[in-house]
């Protein structure tokens, strides 16, 4: 029998006035056979984002394997029970207990810039490769419907330079879509590159970009002193 590796996403609520004796842990999304969980943020008005992360465990896009996935729930409710593990015919796929997930690209599409999502770029503009591995979410709105997602990208299992990703997003009847066409991979030459760290010390200039870390001062999640 094949045996099945995927990643469980789960959330502690406290509300007011529950006990910490009452807390329950609540599985909220199960990822894609072989994905990590990443990126998980919320907005101001707590639209839940989530990535699906080297799926297969491949940190590289290329040959037979499948993409990583970038996206958020729609209409996520807090409040929803948990969910099952699901059998194993549902296990290739990203499900979750509440709402709709929505992906806004998945590693390798094309974008409008020319470059594809999740693509590494020498200072030329060369593509070194393609990273399966999106990690940190930064959500930055430019007004009511619209606004950016960054997302970081490992490099190929953060053994390589890393990229950043900038997706345009609008929403529409309260669900946020992703237009690719006016989306881009940004271009980090100016500080000699990126790479995925989830420290301050890395080797490519002063560009990190890691689970621990949101560039461009989105968010800063080290705990004090980390090395």
């Amino acid at each position: 029998m094949k045996k099945y590796l995927f990643a469980t996403v789960a959330a502690i609520a406290l509300l007011p006035g529950v006990s910490r004796a009452e807390m329950s842990l609540v599985r909220i999304a199960t990822m894609p056979d072989g994905a990590e969980v990443t990126g998980i943020s919320t907005n101001a008005i707590g639209d839940l984002f989530l990535n699906a992360q080297h799926p297969g465990g491949k940190n590289t896009f290329k040959d037979d394997a499948p993409a990583a996935l970038v996206g958020y729930v729609a209409r996520f409710d807090a409040a929803s029970p948990g969910m099952p593990i699901p059998p194993e015919d549902q296990r290739a796929d990203l499900q979750v207990n509440s709402g709709q997930y929505v992906t806004f690209g998945k590693a390798g599409d094309a974008l409008g810039s020319g470059e594809v999502f999740g693509g590494v770029y020498d200072a030329a503009g060369a593509l070194m490769y393609v990273s399966n591995a999106p990690d940190f979410n930064g959500f930055v709105p430019t007004g009511a419907n619209t606004a950016y997602l960054y997302t970081g990208w490992e490099g190929a299992g953060r053994d390589g330079a890393s990229a950043i990703s900038k997706v345009a997003l609008s929403r529409r009847d309260g669900v946020w879509q992703a237009d690719l066409s006016q989306s881009k991979m940004l271009d980090l030459s100016s500080v000699h590159g990126g790479g995925a760290v989830f420290g301050h010390d890395h080797a490519l200039g002063d560009a990190a970009a890691g689970g621990g870390i949101f560039l461009l001062q989105f968010c800063h999640m080290e705990p004090p002193g980390q090395p």
